[in-house]
């Protein structure tokens, strides 16, 4: 399954029960990216406007910020969706923590909010007491996977370092 086809079934697994329940009015979905001019992000968009063209049972307003850290922009996006009272939001975090107070605020507007692809922290999720749905891939398991790679090419008794934490320019 290609990027593509991954954020059309994923739109379509998230939207449905919204879909559904929408008898009138077609629903507005937002839909919030990072880094568009990267190709990963591009796809994702495209994926997303193909996804809208094939189903037209919601109207997609597609939006995204430059910079992969961009945090104030999508907060400032996010606002303008609230403003426009979108029944759901489709975002990719810039930041898994730092976001977390706008997509509060919107999910305690009423909102549906989805969290892809870039997975919002889970003991801040906790501490707030929210439940947002991920839709994407696991980096966890990813990282195991890598991690053990890297073990079998190292000799036995070999130092190792762990970097973790979030860099701020």
């Amino acid at each position: 399954m290609n990027r593509r086809q991954f954020t059309q079934t994923a739109l379509y697994t998230t939207l449905s029960p919204l879909l559904i329940a929408a008898a009138a009015p077609k629903p507005l979905v937002g839909m919030v990216l990072k880094a568009m001019r990267n190709e990963f992000f591009q796809q994702m968009a495209d994926g997303a406007r193909e996804h809208q063209r094939q189903h037209h049972e919601y109207e997609l307003l597609l939006v995204g910020v430059q910079e992969e850290t961009d945090v104030k922009g999508q907060e400032a996006i996010i606002q303008q969706l609230m403003a426009k009272q979108v029944a759901a939001l489709i975002v990719v975090p810039a930041d898994s923590i730092d976001l977390l107070p706008i997509l509060i605020r919107a999910a305690e507007s009423g909102m549906l909010v989805i969290n892809m692809d870039n997975k919002l922290d889970d003991r801040s999720l906790a501490a707030a007491q929210l439940n947002i749905p991920f839709v994407g891939p696991s980096n966890f398991n990813d990282a195991k996977s890598v991690g053990a790679y890297v073990v079998q090419g190292l000799p036995a008794g070999s130092n190792i370092g762990l970097i973790e934490g979030r860099w701020k320019p």
